[in-house]
């Protein structure tokens, strides 16, 4: 008997992997960006920033332009019944991106001089729509990769 390998189970497992993999990477963003308000240092922080803006965009990016396509994919290879509400949660996600746009607009370069005593600031404020965006992130991979319903957005 021959085993398909691009089937819906393997589709499965390498989305898996990618969610995996992605929500590690989650992870590192988020301690990275609570280590920067706690230990913030304006001498370290032009590197450090650059760096971030970095993460940041690698992180929406990888969301944005693979794994929200994968996790769609996968549901509408599986028929889910939940492939509508994951859908529909799309433009919750487009204020999380714009706050995340801003930052890197006004961090990616060098800044202007004082801009750097903002950030902390800035990232306080950056991580509740940091965190939000993790919510309606977590609901799309419950209901596209999980196959089940979690509470609404």
């Amino acid at each position: 008997m021959l085993i398909q390998s691009n089937g819906p189970e393997h589709h499965s497992r390498r989305v898996d992997g990618l969610v995996q993999h992605w929500l590690q990477d989650r992870q590192a963003l988020m301690m990275t960006l609570r280590d920067g308000l706690q230990a913030f240092d304006v001498s370290v922080w032009p590197q450090r920033i650059q760096a971030l803006c970095e993460a940041l965009m690698d992180y929406v990016s990888a969301g944005h332009f693979e794994i929200y396509d994968e996790l769609l994919a996968e549901a509408e290879q599986r028929g889910s019944r939940h492939l509508a509400a994951g859908l529909a949660l799309y433009p919750h996600l487009q204020a999380t991106t714009d706050a995340v746009l801003q930052f890197n607009d006004r961090h990616e370069g060098p800044g202007e001089p004082g801009s750097l005593e903002r950030v902390p600031l800035e990232l306080a404020e950056l991580l509740p729509a940091l965190e939000r965006r993790f919510e309606i992130e977590d609901r799309m991979i419950a209901l596209l990769h999980e196959g089940h319903e979690t509470s609404a957005v």
